[in-house]
């Protein structure tokens, strides 16, 4: 997990007073994303002080991946795309990404459990599949090199149980 302490960063709603105290809004935010497939949402916030446009920000979650995004993604995209647009306004604390963001790298790094990894192993052992070519096709899919399968994280380890054991 990264070396970083949660307490040092804002949440976003701590952030919003700073702009209404300066501006007279609005903050707009938009689904980019299709709204017939939320199993990922991207969002944009824009801010503006009357008409003009001040800052904008943009987010991207995926269903499921975490604890707040199993019931709420679509919320959670939305409040760290105004995060952002409020980062690029220069409205943030002593740290620039907020308190939202920094939860979503803890959870994106967070490693399996011994107890998972030992499930891939059996799974690979009892299909005999080769561990190279499971590297490089997790690499290909997540863009992301692994030496071991302890580097998976949990937010990747459902989808690729589920691949595993479909061969």
């Amino acid at each position: 997990m990264g070396n970083f302490n949660l307490d040092d960063y804002e949440e976003v709603k701590d952030r919003l007073p700073k702009f209404w105290d300066e501006h007279k809004g609005p903050v707009i935010t938009e689904l980019m994303s299709d709204v017939n497939n939320v199993t990922f949402a991207v969002f944009k916030a824009e801010l503006y002080d009357g008409e003009q446009l001040l800052a904008t920000g943009w987010a991207y979650e995926k269903a499921g991946d975490g604890y707040v995004n199993k019931t709420s993604h679509l919320e959670n995209c939305e409040t760290s795309a105004i995060g952002r647009a409020l980062a690029n306004m220069g409205l943030h604390g002593a740290k620039r990404p907020s308190k939202e963001e920094m939860k979503k790298v803890e959870r994106m790094s967070e490693e399996i459990t011994p107890e998972q990894v030992a499930i891939l192993n059996g799974i690979i052992s009892v299909k005999k599949l080769d561990l190279k070519d499971i590297y490089v096709r997790y690499h290909k899919r997540y863009g992301i090199t692994i030496k071991k399968l302890e580097e998976i994280t949990k937010v990747n380890y459902d989808e690729i149980h589920k691949a595993l054991k479909g061969k």
